[in-house]
């Protein structure tokens, strides 16, 4: 996230801009949120909206979309699932302006000592 100005020279790859819809928060509307490259309808007749915030450690969701994850068996918070590496789970991509931006399972799961798969909880 850049505020302002940025540094063509300290990074690689193209700025996608888009408009903040609640400035106290910082938040943009994103169309879908896929699981590995699987839709489970969490935007589906809803507003959704991403705050960038990168001060905040775990990803948060409305209540919602982590009952549409703990049904589909997807690694939440508080509930761990047995797995054999976190590439099984695939990215978590955000749908924004019709583009895909995506968070690699190594960066939004850990391991556990019951070789399970577990997110944090906030």
């Amino acid at each position: 996230m850049s505020l302002g100005y940025y540094d063509k020279s300290k990074f690689k790859g193209e700025i996608s801009w888009f408009p903040i819809v609640n400035k106290n928060l910082y938040q943009i509307a994103f169309e879908d949120m896929l699981i590995g490259g699987k839709s489970y309808g969490m935007c589906k007749n809803r507003n959704c909206t991403l705050a960038l915030d990168s001060g905040t450690t775990f990803m948060s969701v409305p209540s919602y979309a982590m009952d549409i994850m703990v049904a589909n068996k997807i690694p939440v918070g508080g509930k761990s699932q047995p797995c054999t590496n976190f590439d099984q789970w695939g990215n978590i991509e955000f749908v924004i302006g019709g583009k895909k931006f995506g968070i690699p399972p190594a960066d939004y799961m850990f391991e556990t000592f019951q070789s399970t798969i577990q997110v944090p909880t906030n």
